[in-house]
């Protein structure tokens, strides 16, 4: 399929990435004529760590590369497209404007779709005559190292549209969260609000510093998030399933949901406290070499989603049956051979750790007193090896 990319900023440079890396010729334009050196060489540098990473579906970086055009101008870049990703600046006026060229230039049959995140269709689509293939596939940023994507239609965006766009999605390994409507901050943006309304009235009512609320987060909360989502996770906290969650705990959530209607200004008293927090930990000048290690770990979180699943335990050993097991001589016993030499075998192991024991117990460092926390001793390895209290300690201490 034939896709443009219209505008090279941060998103634009990794939906290039998502496109071409699907298999589909990308053609990229920019009003800013030096815009495409610089996404060209962005690209260039992250595909082989995407390949080592196994995130380039088994092709190589420069095979990918070649999908990827230059255009000399918007029209060059929408002739024959199908699929057009516009990145332009987040303003009404702006998309209005760009809206129109897009609508007149682009095949009529060419989906039109928009990755702001805030600005809602029916704001700057209103008067296109092809209106009906436009909408919204807002990306979680980076777009293709994170797969969830908002398809938001406009008030008159076809059915046939909204099908065609998350179809192309899926097929470029995206994830697409289909909206019924469209509605101020999508999902995303609601979701994520909510949560850093609470992390700032938290700080700025001094119950906890910046770096504690990034901690139930990243230790916490998001280790289960990132492989489920809000509701799976209640639907397992509890025997009877999402229901008997609601059941047992909605009287906790709606008991402080009076002291979570306040404001705090984000940009405020409490963004002093955030800001000397993180500049403590992340020195300004690092942020760079930071969003590096960020898209990093994200390769690989990405890389682990997509591994295929690791096979379960084997199933216990099958018990034989008098109708399946061979013929017995009288007297001999009908478990299997295996399972009577294992047993043995832990048997005679269990023995000569016994035994051992009992002579690292008679040695005259295990008769002594024991010592002082001022003066531990060192333990022989042996005894280390059978207290489990002390197995990865260096010393011993009556503490």
């Amino acid at each position: 399929m034939k896709t443009a990319i219209i505008g090279l900023g941060l998103i634009g440079r990794a939906w290039a990435i998502t496109f071409a890396r699907a298999g589909h010729e990308v053609r990229l334009w920019d009003a800013d004529p030096a815009a495409s050196g610089t996404a060209l060489a962005f690209i260039a540098d992250a595909l082989p760590e995407l390949a080592a990473h196994g995130l380039l579906k088994a092709q190589a970086p420069a095979d990918v590369m070649t999908r990827l055009h230059v255009a000399a101008s918007l029209s060059d870049a929408l002739a024959n497209a199908e699929h057009v990703q516009e990145n332009a600046p987040e303003r009404v006026e702006v998309k209005i404007a760009l809206y129109q060229e897009l609508d007149r230039l682009a095949p009529a049959d060419a989906i039109l779709a928009s990755s702001t995140s805030a600005i809602l269709p029916s704001k700057f689509t209103e008067g296109l005559a092809g209106r009906a293939r436009c909408l919204v596939c807002h990306p979680i940023n980076p777009p293709h190292l994170i797969p969830a994507v908002e398809v938001c239609p406009a008030p008159w965006t076809s059915p046939e549209t909204v099908t065609r766009a998350a179809d192309f999605m899926r097929g470029c390994g995206q994830s697409p969260i289909v909206m019924k409507r469209e509605i101020d901050g999508f999902i995303m943006n609601r979701l994520q609000g909510a949560l850093l309304e609470e992390a700032f009235r938290l700080v700025a009512d001094g119950v906890a510093n910046p770096e504690d609320i990034d901690i139930g987060l990243r230790d916490g909360l998001a280790l289960r998030w990132s492989f489920m989502g809000p509701f799976e996770t209640i639907d397992l906290n509890a025997p009877g399933g999402v229901r008997d969650y609601a059941l047992r705990y909605q009287n906790i959530y709606s008991g402080i949901f009076g002291s979570m209607q306040r404001r705090v200004d984000w940009s405020g008293p409490v963004m002093d406290s955030i800001e000397a927090d993180r500049a403590a930990r992340l020195p300004r000048a690092a942020l760079g070499e930071r969003q590096k290690w960020r898209d990093a770990r994200l390769m690989a979180l990405l890389a682990h989603k997509r591994a295929p699943p690791i096979p379960g335990r084997r199933k216990p050993w099958p018990s034989r049956t008098k109708s399946s097991s061979p013929a017995q001589s009288p007297g001999r016993s009908t478990r299997p051979r295996c399972r009577r030499i294992c047993r043995s075998r832990r048997s005679r192991s269990s023995t000569l750790r016994s035994a051992r024991l009992r002579r690292a117990r008679r040695s005259s460092i295990c008769t002594r007193a024991i010592p002082s926390p001022a003066r531990p001793t060192r333990l022989p390895r042996l005894l280390r090896a059978f207290c489990p209290s002390s197995s990865n300690a260096r010393t011993w201490s009556s503490t």
